[in-house]
């Protein structure tokens, strides 16, 4: 109809007729088949609309039949059509018309910038871009099929490329930005259409951070919401699997970008659409909701309420809050609570986070006073939510109400926790309390940062978080101790139903706290009124801890509540650990003044022998701890310690417990009066006290150790050496600063104490693991303090029996760790390490034992290294253990016990389960045999035991083996290593030989080139005469030896290529080669080893001595035939040799026929490569080799690229017909070898097997990045061919379901064919595509035809056609089935079909 009624207006243009006519031939269906194109007729046709010049072009199709331009009207059939095309799902007609397109959008660029044409013509073909050409394009954009709206947003991208110079805003020029034409991978238009999802995601990202970036608006209004912001809603409704999620993520945060540009009446219209769309699609909810809140948190406009004084607008406020107030926040509150039915048919309450999130947001926009009233309603409703008896329901209310607090000022923090407290509780709401308390405190602790205030006050008043700690602990307190831990408690309740009740989280809260409070426990010098109003305590540690610590006071205290209070205590030791602000000026004196109470009791630490005498009636004076951390006596004591030499300053007299003390003087006296009763108490025998000399005071020194042993007073002691420990390992100690060190030095003799006479385990593992820290430094007491350290380790160590106790690890390995130290400590430095070392064994004990600066006795020693004999073979504390035995032989001690243990040592190298055992007992007797002043005897034996662990049993300890051996070759000095050169070189060589292992082989191969390096020349000729006597070939005996020489020889020129270059030592090794490749047979199945160790052994002499078989002819046509040898590994190193061969040919003098290359000069040579590259191509899966395929490509491309240039290479001198076989081989000059072999791949791929055809397309690609356009036209066809059908099987296997769409493997065919497309040109591309749709139709066709005459004339055969048919169909189903029930995380069901 739209063609008749163009011909008859035939009479008034005559270019309608031509108009007409392209119509017809643009729209032409086939005779022959239904539904189907001519594209005989079509491509033509829309081919000549995109010429460069001719009467069916789009300018030709404007004119008049006198040469005039009627104008682009005229062309609005034709224009109208070709967008119908594009809606084609038939990729070349499609093609065609999108081609066609682009080329009138040129045409039009080029009228509008003709001077020659008047201003009216010119500005008609703009006209006709903008109101015919754009809003078809419009249109398009809004599709929802994904690969059409491809095209239209690549013809968006053209039209933006062409008048990104034009103002016009419908002409979208400013898109032009966005359009990289330099960079593919940063083209927003090209990646957006990408097939791949994370090309897409990419582009959308880059879009937001460029548009987050300006400040000013990147582009047009008209381009927001025309291009742009459909582009970023479509993936949102297109939703259908989750390996679309983070696209449509992207995409949403694209959205909310875009917003931010928008005036407020299309943000207005974009909201609303997305609060409509919400009940529309269902599916698309969850994502929906997501881009409803991004687009409320890009709200941007100034909101006027009315009530303002200068507010010039009416009493309601301006138009965008009366929007807000009367539809837009009342349609999002309704949002706010979701309800389902469950599966007993209950209707369920759900929050929903981000809207709420969002509400929340846009509020924070309004005015202060607004807001304020607004909040207290939404955190009302999240509250409410934790009530519901859901898990899942609790843990998003949970989630949001965390996430409401990191978004609001800490300030309204107890507005949330008073809420908290009001709706919770009772019953297992308290359990619900307490974890969002815990939600709260990790969301806060993610962006919270103390401030760093100058002064105190400043300090206190400005930290809100602070002020909250009263509350917060009042929460957990209730959770531990309270009511809460009462009903987990009890007995015979159902726990489980609510998640919250399994395990306390009021734990965690208490390190979060920890680990952001303020650590200040200075201010406590400060009256609590002035500091922090409305804190007990002045400053929020001693807030956090004094609460536990009164418990611990109560002389009746249950063993249920020190174990709570142990546990809460740890919990803040590791948050106070973390705490930045925890510096040693503060947190030092804390853990003195905390734990020396309990450690001491009521006696003075530094109280001796001689101060004792006359302290009986003398009243200990309270403890001040200064700013530096030290204890100072009162000034009434003028005898009082001053030696640790600290400030004076007097921050803190807080005693952190009161435990035993008397609450009256009253009951002082009457304790004092007990205590001397008790003291006269007669006690018959040898246990009876003795009342003269300093020993009189041992009954208060025995009271003082049950004081630091009772349970409470335990708890506090760990806690304060835990931290202690914590702040030691997590802070770097300056070791030359004295203040550091007089702040640590009191600390020492109060660990030795703990250390010695603490009963509890937990107390001496974290003594030993502060004094670990603390021995490092050179502290003043050391000496003094190491006295009473070496014996009460020693007595640790034979308490445990050398660690036999597994419950004694830990305080075993703080034993040798402290031993280490203290034995290289610098103040007990060996006089060996300063003397003469070249003494007698005897006189070096004497020497080391005996010397007054070490911490352990000649007989304390001995007893060590006897406890070190099992210790070394334990494997629980092995790091400490050789720690301590590297510490003596850094002392260079020596003792029959000392040689024994080294003796112990080599075995567990070798013998050892664990690698670290091994690697550091062979770095010790390594360091042994260096340093180690020994006989030529000792030494040779400990160097035959090393040789003979080659042959361990197992292959840990062979590695093990030939490590150490290594690392004595390298250590060793040289004339040491040329005396035992044999010793080591053939025992290695028997190992290369005979080992199993191919790591063994490996380090073994190593080993010997290390050797080789080292060692002079002369030893290596002796070397390598050995190694070229063992090549000559004398039996089948002999070929053991040929494979160790033919190994040796790659590991010689390896190592050596300085000596292989010598006189004839490379020929004679390449004539060695050439005979054993040259004569070697694809039947013996034994011969095969050293083929493939000489081949290894060529390619390495390629590369050292280039040049060496250069000119032999011979052994280029056996690596060519080795190209197709039945064992992988002798094809893929031959491939590789030829390879590098291929890739160092000079194209140039070979066209000039000037080459000396084995191709040019063994004709039929590149074809057999060609040929067997092919073969390595064109195996199953299950025997694909990635790099034997990536090999095989490299040299099919240069052997296309030289057929190219000469074809006469692949044919032999004398061609006859008996040599012809399956394979085509071209016997004529006539023939075209590139053909053949482009036939040979493209039917390599054809049959189905996904790495086969993945390795022929990765060839087609490389053949296209680096072969010319035109050399590559004639074979379009053969490329085109089994991409196309693997796209066809991929898209059948969709419908089926056996495959997942945007699966990242279908990616692969739709790359190589757009390479295809953009390397020969698209024109050539949409031809040959449609000879190979035409052809595969044909054969669809016949097949068809086949199996319908076959049910007449063959019924049987259709019969069991059709039941082979339903069989692979059942098989089909279960196979899916399964895959479906392995994705669930389920079993494959055993079939016994």
């Amino acid at each position: 109809m739209v063609v008749k009624a163009i011909s008859e207006r035939d009479v008034y243009s005559s270019s309608l007729t031509k108009v007409a006519s392209a119509v017809v031939e643009a729209n032409a269906a086939s005779t022959k088949y239904v539904s189907e194109h001519d594209y005989e007729r079509i491509l033509p046709a829309l081919n000549s609309l995109g010429a460069e010049s001719g009467e069916e072009t789009w300018l030709g199709l404007s004119k008049e039949t006198s040469g005039s331009i009627a104008g682009p009207r005229v062309l609005l059939p034709l224009l109208y059509t070709c967008f119908h095309l594009l809606y084609d799902t038939d990729g070349v007609v499609s093609r065609a018309s999108n081609k066609a397109l682009k080329c009138i959008v040129t045409t039009c660029l080029e009228q509008a910038n003709d001077k020659e044409l008047d201003e009216q013509p010119r500005n008609a073909w703009i006209k006709f871009i903008e109101t015919t050409f754009i809003p078809s394009l419009k249109t398009g954009i809004m599709t929802k099929d994904a690969s059409i709206r491809r095209s239209f947003v690549l013809l968006f991208s053209h039209v933006a490329r062409h008048f990104g110079d034009y103002e016009s805003v419908h002409l979208y020029g400013d898109l032009k930005s966005l359009i990289r034409d330099d960079d593919q991978d940063l083209d927003f238009f090209l990646n957006v259409t990408h097939v791949q999802l994370h090309r897409r995601a990419r582009a959308f990202n880059r879009l937001r951070k460029s548009l987050a970036s300006s400040d000013e608006p990147l582009f047009s209004e008209q381009s927001f919401m025309n291009v742009l912001l459909p582009l970023a809603m479509h993936p949102i409704y297109e939703y259908s699997s989750k390996t679309e999620e983070a696209y449509v993520l992207e995409s949403i945060a694209a959205v909310g970008e875009i917003c931010k540009h928008l005036r407020w009446s299309k943000y207005n219209s974009t909201l609303q659409t997305a609060l409509n769309n919400l009940g529309r699609y269902p599916d698309q909810e969850r994502f929906l909701i997501a881009m409803m809140c991004s687009i409320i948190d890009a709200f941007h406009f100034p909101v006027e309420t009315g009530e303002s004084a200068n507010c010039a607008t009416k009493a309601q406020g301006n138009g965008v809050w009366r929007s807000l107030q009367n539809r837009i926040i009342p349609k999002v509150e309704s949002f706010l609570i979701k309800e389902k039915t469950d599966k007993s048919g209950e209707t369920v309450k759900s929050l929903r986070s981000s809207v709420t999130l969002a509400l929340m947001k846009l509020f924070q926009k309004f005015p202060l006073k607004i807001f304020e009233e607004k909040l207290p309603k939404l955190v009302t409703v999240v509250c409410g939510a934790l009530k519901n008896k859901e898990s899942n329901e609790r843990d998003i209310a949970k989630d949001t109400l965390s996430k409401m607090a990191v978004s609001l000022d800490l300030k309204y923090l107890p507005l949330i926790l008073s809420e908290l407290s009001v709706v919770l509780y009772e019953g297992y709401k308290l359990h619900v309390r307490s974890a969002a308390l815990h939600s709260i405190l990790v969301a806060l602790s993610k962006v919270y940062d103390q401030r760093q205030v100058q002064s105190d006050e400043d300090q206190i008043a400005s930290l809100p978080f602070e002020r909250c700690v009263p509350a917060m602990l009042d929460i957990i307190h209730q959770d531990i101790f309270g009511k809460a831990s009462e009903i987990k408690e009890v007995q015979n309740v159902q726990k489980r139903l609510i998640k919250e009740a399994m395990g306390s989280k009021s734990q965690d809260s208490l390190e979060i706290i920890a680990r952001n409070i303020l650590f200040k426990p200075s201010v406590i010098a400060k009256p609590a009124k002035e500091t922090l109003p409305g804190l007990p305590h002045a400053s929020a540690v001693h807030a956090l801890i004094t609460p536990f610590l009164e418990r611990l006071r109560d002389p009746e205290v249950s063993s249920s509540t020190i174990r709570k209070v142990k546990e809460c205590l740890q919990r803040i030791t590791v948050g106070l650990s973390n705490n930045p602000t925890a510096n040693y000026d503060e947190l030092l004196p804390f853990v003195f003044a905390t734990v020396s109470p309990f450690v001491y009791g009521q006696m003075n630490p530094n109280t001796n022998e001689d101060t004792l005498e006359d302290s009986d009636e003398e009243e200990v004076a309270p403890i001040q701890v200064s700013k530096s951390g030290a204890r100072e006596a009162s000034k009434s004591k003028p005898h009082a310690d001053n030696t640790t030499g600290l400030s004076s300053v007097a921050v803190a007299t807080w005693n952190p417990s009161s435990l035993g003390a008397a609450e009256s003087k009253r009951a002082a006296l009457i304790a004092k009066k007990k205590a001397k009763r008790d003291l006269h108490k007669v006690i018959d025998g040898a246990s009876a006290p003795k009342f003269t000399g300093s020993s009189r005071h041992s009954s208060l020194q025995s009271s003082s150790l049950k004081t630091l042993n009772l349970p409470a007073n335990a708890c506090a002691v760990n806690f304060g050496l835990a931290l202690l420990n914590s702040c030691l390992k997590r802070s770097k100690i300056d070791i030359a600063n004295e203040l550091h060190c007089s702040m640590a030095d009191p600390f020492l003799p109060l660990l030795a104490h703990c250390m010695r006479y603490s009963s509890d385990s937990q107390a001496v593992v974290l003594s030993f693991k502060s004094l670990g820290f603390l021995l490092r430094m050179d502290l003043p007491s050391v000496p003094r303090t190491a006295k009473e350290l070496g014996p009460g380790i020693l007595d640790h160590l034979s308490a445990s029996g050398a660690a036999s106790n597994t419950a004694q690890n830990d305080i075993v390995q703080g034993c040798f760790k402290t031993l280490t130290l203290l034995i290289s400590h610098p103040k007990f430095a060996s006089v060996m390490e300063h003397g003469d070392t070249t003494v007698s064994i005897e006189d070096s004990t004497k020497q080391f034992v005996h010397s007054e600066t070490l911490p352990l006795t000649a007989d304390q020693m001995q007893g060590l290294l006897s406890l070190l004999h099992g210790a070394v073979r334990e494997s629980e504390q092995h790091n400490a253990t050789f720690g301590l035995v590297k510490a003596i032989a850094a002392k260079r001690y020596m003792s029959p016990e000392f040689f024994d243990l080294m003796d112990i040592v080599l075995k567990l190298s070798v013998q050892s389960q664990k690698q670290a055992v091994r690697l550091q007992c062979s770095q010790i007797f390594l360091n042994y045999l260096v340093d180690y002043p020994m006989g030529s005897k000792r030494l040779n034996n400990h160097l035959q035991q090393i040789v003979l662990n080659l042959k361990y049993e197992y292959e840990d300890g062979r590695l093990s083996a030939i490590d150490l051996l290594s690392s004595l070759i390298q250590k060793f000095p040289l004339p040491v290593l040329e005396e035992h050169a044999q010793l080591f070189f053939l025992p290695l060589v028997l190992s290369l030989v005979n080992d199993e292992s191919k790591k063994c082989k490996e380090s073994v191969a190593d080993c010997i080139s290390l050797i080789l390096k080292r060692l002079s020349t002369d030893t290596v000729q002796s070397l390598y005469g050995y190694v070229k006597r063992w090549s000559q070939p004398s039996g089948a005996e002999s070929i053991p030896m040929q494979l160790a020489s033919a190994q040796l020889f790659g590991i010689f020129v390896e190592a050596r290529p300085d000596y292989v270059k010598r006189g004839r030592n490379s020929t004679d090794l390449a004539d060695i080669i050439i005979q054993v490749i040259s004569h070697h047979s694809s039947t013996n199945e034994n011969e095969w080893e050293l083929v493939y160790h000489y081949l290894v052994c060529m390619e390495k002499l390629n590369k050292y001595v280039p040049g060496t078989f250069g000119s032999n002819l011979d052994v280029w046509s056996s690596l060519v035939s080795l190209m197709a040898y039945p064992h992988p590994w002798i094809m893929q190193v031959s491939a590789r040799i030829v390879s590098g061969y291929l890739s160092a040919i000079d194209y140039k003098q070979l066209a000039q026929n000037g080459s000396d290359s084995f191709i040019a000069q063994v004709p039929g040579s590149l074809y057999d490569i060609a040929r067997n590259s092919c073969r390595q191509l064109d195996v199953e899966d299950r025997l694909h080799v990635d790099a034997t395929c990536t090999i095989a490509i490299k040299n099919i491309t240069s052997a296309f690229k030289i057929m190219k240039l000469r074809p006469d290479l692949c044919y032999e001198p004398e061609e006859t017909n008996e040599d012809e076989n399956e394979e085509l081989n071209p016997k004529g000059k006539s023939k075209d070898p590139c053909l053949w072999l482009m036939a040979r791949l493209s039917n390599i791929a054809k049959p189905r097997g996904k790495l086969r055809r993945e390795s022929v397309f990765k060839c087609f690609a490389a053949l296209c990045t680096s072969c010319s356009p035109h050399d590559l036209v004639l074979y379009l066809q053969l490329m085109i061919d089994p991409i196309d059908r693997d796209i066809r099987d991929t898209a059948g296997k969709v419908r089926r379901g056996d495959f997942k769409d945007n699966d990242p493997r279908d990616a692969l065919p739709k790359e190589v064919l757009q390479i295809i497309e953009d390397t020969c040109g698209t024109d050539n591309y949409i031809e040959a595509y449609a000879k190979v749709n035409k052809n595969a139709r044909q054969k669809r066709e016949k097949r068809k035809q086949d199996i319908a005459s076959e049910a007449i004339h063959d019924p049987v055969a259709a019969a069991q056609r059709k039941v082979s048919r339903g069989k692979k169909e059942q098989e089909r189903k279960k196979r899916r089935i399964d895959q479906n029930r392995s994705s669930r995380g389920g079993f494959r069901k055993n079939r016994n079909d």
